[in-house]
């Protein structure tokens, strides 16, 4: 095989996977409640960040169908509400969204046998977020009480 070939297959292989990349995390941005939740929530507050948490994971979804983003958002606590974002590595076509803290309903769960809190937010709640209780403990406890867990159950 010459080098030439080598090269050019390495080079196609190379775009494959970038352009596959891109259209999955596309698909992702526009499948999940992602988008839905971009238009709801832009993230327009320049309120003041009382502490962020890294590395974090959630369950998002609408109905019975969600998607798992694990380890890859970062929540930032404000005096006006949450602020989510995605690493731009795993959904470069998504913005963060800002949540004020009036425009969601906090309610404990359960993730397989986890404690977890869920919010959920949108039009009548039908969009949802899970976290762990952990996140949502410190999310409490960063905004001074104005995310009440409400996990008391675990």
């Amino acid at each position: 095989m010459s080098d030439g070939l080598a090269y050019g297959i390495a080079g196609i292989s190379v775009l494959g996977f970038v352009g596959l990349w891109l259209v999955i995390t596309f698909a992702m941005t526009r499948l999940t409640p992602w988008h839905e939740l971009e238009g709801l929530f832009p993230d327009h507050s320049n309120a003041r960040s009382l502490g962020n948490l890294r590395f974090q994971g959630a369950y998002l979804g609408r109905g019975n169908l969600g998607a798992s983003f694990r380890g890859c958002l970062t929540f930032t606590v404000t005096e006006k509400g949450l602020r989510i974002a995605i690493w731009k590595v795993f959904m470069p076509f998504a913005n963060p969204i800002f949540i004020p803290w009036g425009k969601m309903q906090i309610e404990p769960t359960k993730v397989m046998l986890f404690f977890a809190v869920r919010m959920k937010v949108g039009p009548r709640g039908q969009i949802w977020i899970t976290i762990s209780k952990s996140a949502a403990d410190q999310i409490s406890r960063l905004s001074g009480g104005r995310f009440p867990p409400r996990t008391d159950a675990g």
